[in-house]
This record gives C-alpha cells, structure tokens and sequence, in this order.
C-alpha cells in the first residue's frame, strides 16, 4: 500500500506541468485583449495569433507522441526554458509576422511538454490522471482569467503579459526538481527480435507419441503380471 502512494505521488509534478502546458487554450480572450492593449494588435490578426498556437502545440504533441523514445530529459528542460523566452517575446515584439512566429514557438515548447507530462502522469491511473489534468487547468486558467485584468489595471497590459511567463518559468522549476523522477524517464524500448533468447524445439511425430503410449500400456501389463 505504501509503494502504490508513493509510486502515484512522484505522478502529480506531472499532473501540475501538464495542465500549466495546456493553460493558454484557457485564457485566449483575455490574453488576446492584453494583446491589443499592449501592442494595438487589429482584432482581424487574433485568429492568425491562437492559429498559429494552436498549430505549434499540434506540431509539438505529435513529435513528442511519435519520437518520444529518442528524446532525452534534457529536450524538454530546453523546452521550457524556450516557452519562457518567448514569453518575453511576446511582451516586447508587436509586429503580426513576428508575434505569430513566436506564439508558434511557444506552442511547440508548450505542446512537447504537455505530451511528455501527460504520458508520464497516465502510467499508472490514466483516467485519474486525465481528469486531475482537467480539473487542474480549468481552475488555474479561471484564476488567472481574473487576475490578468487587475494586474493589467494596477500595472499596465505589458506587465500582465509578462506575469504568464510565470507559468513557464514553473514548469522549467519543476523539470529540474523532479529529473531523477520522471522528466528524463524514457520509455522502455521493446526487444529486438534476434535478441530473444531462442529455444530449440524438438518436434512432435505422433506416429512416435503412439508408440510410446503403447510400450508404456505393455509395461503395466507385464508389471502386474
């Protein structure tokens, strides 16, 4: 009992980065809105904007779904530290090609790491885990759905923005906590097939199985003669 709390206590960091990874899906209008405030962005480039999100995570889930046994713990420590620098972008760059491009990077960044939390958060409950997920993103993107606008009131739409940098900068705190346990964890590889240990098996002849049946039925007669 005490090995299958602990072994679903090391799950949870992964449940914490995986719903700080999916966080932006969940606070699109007021971010958008902290946007135009602070760069004049035309509401005509918003779809551009979470498009090219959206598609960075799209593009970062499937590389991590598909090449997820060659890549390294140190991938997605990277990873986060790069979310974090474009979330710095995003605070200072206001030109529609350019922010698109960044929002792009970080839903790469964002996307990998989701992938990868979410993997290793569903090894051992997948259903909990998947709701723990939910349940955790819907919470923290509703407080911070109401917390942006007053930080935007009390200090200005630029250091809102910058606040999200927050919720990178604790996933990249939280890969380098927890390494040993599951962010440099690769997935087992399965075994070669030459290198399975080969058996030689002898085959049957029934023609030998029946002669031996019948030596054995002599035996036991002769036996009780």
């Amino acid at each position: 009992m005490g090995s299958h709390s602990f072994r679903d206590r090391l799950v949870l960091p992964a449940v914490a980065v995986a719903s700080l990874a999916l966080l932006q899906p969940g606070i699109d209008p007021v971010f958008l809105t902290l946007l135009t405030a602070a760069h004049h962005v035309p509401p005509e480039s918003h779809g551009w904007i979470v498009g090219a999100t959206q598609g960075g995570m799209a593009l970062g889930s499937v590389t991590a779904w598909v090449f997820a046994r060659d890549m390294p713990g140190r991938l997605f420590v990277l990873a986060a530290l790069g979310a974090f620098v474009a979330g710095l972008a995003t605070v200072n760059v206001g030109a529609a090609m350019p922010l698109m491009a960044i929002r792009a990077g970080y839903g790469v960044a964002m996307g990998l790491l989701y992938t990868h939390a979410m993997a290793s958060a569903a090894q051992n409950r997948p259903s909990g885990a998947y709701g723990a997920v939910f349940l955790l993103q819907l919470v923290i993107s509703t407080v911070v759905a109401v917390l942006l606008p007053i930080v935007s009131d009390m200090l200005g739409p630029r250091m809102a923005l910058m606040t999200l940098c927050l919720a990178a900068l604790a996933v990249l705190r939280r890969f380098c906590c927890s390494r040993r346990h599951w962010a440099g964890r690769r997935y087992p590889a399965l075994p070669r097939p030459d290198a399975l240990p080969h058996r030689r098996v002898r085959s049957v002849n029934p023609l030998e199985c029946r002669a031996g049946s019948t030596r054995r039925r002599r035996s036991h007669s002769f036996a009780r003669r």
